[in-house]
């Protein structure tokens, strides 16, 4: 199966992306959502540079998408971050 993963670069997150992997599924790429908001109700607000090294050591294409980071629209971001990587 072809998949895309939420990762913040964060212990919790590479260990889904190592499961996923070691079950033999192909991990496309690496989603993250980038919040204005260091408050982010739904994100972490992670350091960006040191997340592209994850990926690029990873091998794995890194997919961004904005956010404002404000409650009750972020969840649009995320759709529209999944949106545009489905196909």
């Amino acid at each position: 199966m072809k998949l895309g993963v939420l990762f913040s670069g964060g212990k919790d997150s590479c260990l889904a992306l190592h499961k996923v992997l070691s079950r033999g599924d192909e991990v496309k790429c690496l989603l993250n959502i980038v919040s204005k908001n260091v408050d982010s109700f739904m994100f972490h607000k992670q350091d960006l540079g040191l997340l592209k090294l994850q990926a690029e050591r990873l091998g794995i294409e890194l997919k961004c998408e904005n956010s404002e980071g404000v409650e009750g629209e972020e969840l649009e971001d995320l759709r529209r971050l999944i949106s545009g990587v489905k196909d």
